[in-house]
């Protein structure tokens, strides 16, 4: 996964704790937070292999309504890049191929914006062709 996300210009964090806003401790443990510096803008990646995607979804849709802009502001806090209180928060999900449609329907219903990769697009296998 991580060689997925980091490819360009992106820093990446695997299993980003995310603090509660003013509080200590842990709100939620991301499994991968990622600046794309060349595009500027950050990504909230959640990974799952599960054939059941109910907590799954929740925990989307918990981290589009309050992790995102948690996550803005750690970074923005840690790194002082100049504007990154203007780069986009997108969420990524990335499933299994054969619950990629179930995960799509159960997310179309909500009217949020995602984006859905399947494990097997992340991880397709490189061959070369000499012809």
């Amino acid at each position: 996964m991580k060689a997925f996300l980091s490819r360009n210009h992106r820093f990446v964090c695997p299993q980003y704790v995310i603090k509660p806003d003013g509080e200590k401790g842990e709100w939620r443990c991301s499994d991968f937070v990622v600046m794309d510096l060349e595009e500027k803008r950050i990504v909230i990646a959640e990974v799952t292999t599960a054939e059941d995607l109910g907590n799954f979804v929740l925990k989307a849709v918990e981290l589009h309504d309050q992790g995102r802009e948690k996550v803005r502001k750690q970074l923005m806090a840690s790194f002082k890049l100049p504007n990154v209180v203007d780069w986009p928060v997108e969420i990524h999900l990335f499933v299994r191929e054969d619950r990629e449609n179930d995960l799509r329907k159960r997310l179309e219903t909500r009217k949020l914006q995602f984006k859905v990769f399947t494990l097997e697009h992340a991880f397709r296998r490189w061959k070369w062709d000499a012809n």
